[in-house]
């Protein structure tokens, strides 16, 4: 005979008890609980000692749960009472009830099919009450990502049959919420129209809660703009709003120093020598980036970098970029580099990109080359005119929980190119040389793999650990200097001038430690270990420059500066302090 039975799932008493004693909150409390089935109880890790009345309460409530996840679905604390310093529970385990059947009573085959259960799932077996959480939550969150933010789960027709359960899942959905609109407050200043199509928020598509999530992460993830509270959602009818405020950041920056000295080469004329770095971030309030770079570091020798990045083309996820690079290495080579890219966001950490490089290296002045080389030009040929197309793919992952102070996530980029390259040969300029380009293919096939992993490892609140790895190849057998990768310096291998190397196949090793004591303030140590290799018609060449320092980078209202002070070692430097290099600087940010 099927009799219909209630659970209540609320420890009455307890809550006025702990009302009662609550106003002796600084003493220590000891709890002890009584019941008929001490067996069952010794089965539980149940804490005994406790700093306040609070303590106890939640403590109950915990224990009322791991019986439930046992089965014992009626168990219930029925008195409790305090004397002196112990509080005595009375509890009623109960029976630990099986299923009969659990049913999907009014659940639809369609909802079931999506995530995943059958009509019937229990029968027979001990109930695992956890298992049915897992089943609530489970449905739920595929009803608040698709538009019921307010759907409910419960049992239905509990029954009781010859000591064994009967029930059934019932669920109501509440009403369906779309999307609407997004209010945007606060100082920092943005385009709704390009925040609108950055979040992937569409006006009238149904409401997510997991793209609630992720436009959190992904506003978290720009460089100009940080949320100053909580995302909020303001539910009016069958309407949610975004309300989203912004703080503006200080991310543009402008950096520079300008030198005048006497030219050694040529005693009439000065020589003008720095470096000056601008970067525009969210030109027009619509997050286009622009950076532009120039480096005149030694006599005759210039780099000079521009890049544009144009976000969301025509309203897509695609973002646009060109870049022109040029370096003009003493009086050596020259070489010019145009790409554009296209880059397309899979969700909020992840996307693919997609690129095209044309690069021209050029001989500058033979006569410099073979004056500055000497006899060693009768041994090696190091210069030739290039042109490369190259077209590849990439993908980039971000996880970092902040961009202005990563404590914990991946940062992962990989990507592969291939195309043509073509040598334009120097003949004519002695027998060695003549020898060299008649004895290589002028027309080939290059590859390229460049990738980037770090991973940060929160070890304190205000601590990091980071471990870094970058590396390249170039899959070639016609290379020559003047296509080599330059390396060396406080963006790859401290301790070592900039571009003090050149390579063809490396990988950099990094690890560092970093203590925040301000916002994005810190104090790091770090170790830098690398493998590099090179080798071109003449010659070949390896080393493993290795690099050790610490430094300070802190942040004040106007810029942020950098010291690093480091030590490095290779073939053509010892690990001593008289070989040890400092690299500093001061970023205005505005």
């Amino acid at each position: 005979m099927a009799e219909k039975i209630k659970f209540v799932f609320s420890i009455g008493s307890l809550q006025v008890c702990m009302l009662v004693f609550s106003v002796v909150y600084a003493q220590k409390y000891t709890l002890k609980v009584h019941t008929t089935d001490q067996a069952i109880l010794s089965k539980l890790k149940i804490q005994t000692l406790f700093s306040d009345s609070l303590a106890i309460y939640t403590s109950m409530n915990q224990l009322l749960k791991e019986l439930k996840a046992e089965a014992y679905l009626t168990a219930s604390i029925d008195s409790v009472y305090f004397l002196k310093n112990q509080c005595n529970a009375v509890l009623a385990i109960g029976r630990q009830y099986k299923w009969l059947q659990l049913s999907a009573g009014n659940i639809d085959d369609l909802l079931l099919e999506k995530i995943g259960l059958k009509k019937t799932i229990f029968k027979n077996k001990i109930i695992e009450y956890q298992h049915f959480i897992d089943i609530q939550k489970n449905i739920l969150t595929y009803l608040e990502n698709n538009g019921y933010p307010f759907a409910q789960v419960k049992l239905d027709s509990i029954s009781l049959i010859n000591n064994q359960l009967a029930a059934s899942l019932n669920y109501s959905k509440g009403t369906f919420i779309r999307f609407d609109s997004l209010l945007v407050e606060g100082e920092g200043k943005i385009k709704t129209s390009f925040l609108k199509n950055y979040l992937q928020i569409r006006q009238n598509e149904p409401f997510s809660q997991q793209k609630v999530r992720e436009i959190e992460r992904m506003l978290r993830t720009l460089p100009y703009l940080k949320l100053k509270k909580p995302l909020e959602i303001i539910f009016e009818y069958d309407r949610a709003f975004l309300l989203i405020t912004l703080e503006k950041v200080k991310s543009s920056q402008f950096d520079g120093i300008v030198g005048v000295l006497p030219n050694q080469e040529q005693k009439s004329k000065v020589l003008i020598t720095g470096q000056v770095n601008l970067k525009l971030t969210n030109l027009f309030n619509s997050g286009k980036r622009l950076h532009l770079e120039w480096q005149s570091l030694r006599a005759s020798s210039q780099l000079f970098n521009f890049e544009y990045v144009h976000p969301q083309l025509l309203k897509m996820r695609f973002d646009v970029g060109a870049k022109l690079n040029f370096l003009k290495e003493d009086t050596s080579f020259f070489n010019l580099s145009r790409s554009i890219k296209f880059a397309y966001q899979l969700d909020d950490i992840q996307r693919v990109f997609f690129f095209a490089n044309y690069q021209t290296s050029s001989v500058t002045d033979i006569t410099a080359t073979q004056a500055a080389v000497g006899q060693e030009q009768n041994r090696f040929v190091r210069f030739a005119n290039t042109n490369l197309l190259t077209y590849g793919i990439g993908y980039e992952l971000n996880s970092l929980n902040d961009f202005f102070k990563p404590l914990k996530g991946w940062q992962f980029k990989i990507e592969v190119g291939t195309g043509n390259k073509k040598i334009i040969p120097r003949l004519g300029q002695n027998p060695l040389s003549d020898t060299v380009f008649r004895s290589i293919a002028l027309n080939s096939v290059q590859w390229t793999i460049n990738s980037q992993l770090q991973k940060f490892f929160k070890i304190g609140r205000n601590a990091t650990f980071l471990l870094k790895s970058m590396g390249g190849i170039v899959f070639n057998n016609q290379l020559f200097m003047n296509e080599l990768q330059r390396l060396g310096g406080l963006n790859t291998i401290r301790g070592f001038n900039e571009n003090a190397f050149y390579a063809s196949q490396y990988i950099i090793n990094t690890a560092e430690a970093r203590l925040y004591f301000e916002e994005s303030s810190y104090l790091f140590s770090f170790a830098d270990f690398a493998v590099l290799s090179y080798q071109i018609p003449t010659q070949t060449y390896s080393d493993k420059p290795f690099g050790v320092g610490a430094g300070i980078s802190f942040t004040t209202k106007g810029g942020t500066f950098n010291f690093a002070y480091a030590m490095g070692s290779a073939d053509f430097q010892q690990l001593a302090v008289s070989q040890a290099k400092v690299h500093f600087g001061y970023v205005s940010r505005f």
